[in-house]
């Protein structure tokens, strides 16, 4: 499963490379962003185990990272089961889940 949201601003929660090592640890979903969040129980909603976030997988930081990763995002989306596009104007930190 992979997220495409509009990140409008500076993101709350994002990889860099000083919390790229405890990154790899269990985080309650609580303290990600409400978009990703919203990701994480539509993904787990469809029994899809992994979920792909531009601002999680990649380091912010890092040029090389970055270079190297954006050659990959087409591979990406185009190989994910489920990708998860968030199309209204919203940031990571609202909830792009609502009721109808």
């Amino acid at each position: 499963c992979a997220l495409s949201y509009c990140w409008g601003g500076p993101q709350p929660s994002q990889t860099i490379i000083m919390n790229f090592r405890n990154g790899r640890k269990k985080v309650a979903i609580f303290s990600y962003p409400r978009a990703i969040t919203d990701a994480i129980v539509v993904a787990s909603r469809f029994k899809i185990p992994y979920l792909w976030v531009h601002s999680m997988c990649f380091v912010q930081d890092d040029a090389e990272d970055i270079r190297r990763e954006l050659a990959y995002m087409p591979k990406i989306y185009k190989h994910s089961i489920l990708t998860l596009v968030a199309s209204v104007d919203i940031s990571s930190c609202e909830r792009f889940l609502r009721p109808r």
